[in-house]
């Protein structure tokens, strides 16, 4: 009605850099176009979209399930149970407050330092940082399966803070803020906004889960033998990575890359 679309083409043909040339240049800005015009195509569908109809449309789906799946497994590898209960499980492995206290300060600490290793790599190289994180929290993990085993008490103190703390800051650059990222990323148009809160919904039910069945197991198998059960959580956690988040560097948003679409808005458009 207003010419947006010579706008935008005026706008976009800002954004290409000068060494392209006039036909490259032509061919980003068209295809920068096309995908405005998709992502307002699908994006206008979102206030006839209700729960009940993304769930029976996505149920089948394994591409909308492998955000969900994981956002689940980031909690079943006990992060929640290091943060709420990481003080308590030093002093119980024999630790004096104040240093059970410190420890966990490091952790956090740690967690932080991960989360700005992410932030630097994310946007360079996508999946790098949470393979390598999610690969890191199997080693630390395997760390304190062996800290709590009952081994020398002056070695399996320094594996348990050196797993805790390692877990922590892979955790930080990895699944933490990254499996918020890329659960966002896979979802497209008006899937994306419910997708993403069942998303968030199933992540807090399996918290609850994981803290509140943590004191029953481990009264049955000993802290170490729940932290095998993270520890096996933890390698599932990174073969699902490898096998299913698909690498989103430089990909544009509502991309062929990403994963949730509408195959009948894919033939109409």
């Amino acid at each position: 009605k207003h010419n947006r679309e010579a706008d935008a083409r005026e706008v976009l043909s800002r954004k290409v850099s000068r060494d392209e040339d006039s036909a490259t240049a032509r061919r980003v800005v068209n295809e920068d176009i096309e995908h405005i015009k998709s992502d307002i195509h699908h994006f206008s569908k979102a206030e006839h979209l209700s729960y009940s109809e993304v769930i029976s449309e996505k149920w089948d789906d394994e591409n909308a399930w492998a955000g969900v799946t994981l956002m689940v497994l980031r909690e079943l590898t006990g992060i929640s149970v290091l943060q709420a209960y990481g003080v308590l499980i030093l002093y119980e492995k024999g630790f004096s407050e104040e240093h059970a206290i410190f420890t966990n300060l490091l952790a956090i600490g740690a967690a932080i330092l991960g989360q700005a290793i992410a932030g630097y790599m994310t946007d360079r190289s996508r999946r790098m940082p949470l393979m390598l994180g999610a690969f890191g929290c199997c080693v630390a993990m395997f760390l304190m399966v062996i800290g709590t085993s009952g081994i020398e008490e002056v070695h399996s103190r320094g594996l348990l803070v050196a797993g805790f703390i390692l877990f922590r800051t892979c955790f930080g650059m990895s699944y933490g803020p990254l499996s918020w990222t890329v659960a966002s990323e896979m979802f497209r148009g008006p899937y994306r906004s419910k997708l993403f809160s069942i998303c968030s919904a199933m992540r807090q039910i399996a918290s609850i889960l994981v803290l509140s069945s943590f004191f029953t197991i481990e009264e049955r198998v000993g802290t170490s033998g729940v932290f095998a059960m993270y520890f096996g959580a933890c390698f599932v956690g990174l073969i699902f990575c490898v096998m299913k988040i698909p690498d989103l560097a430089n990909q544009r948003l509502g991309s062929q890359a990403y994963l949730v679409v509408d195959p009948q808005d894919e033939e109409e458009r």
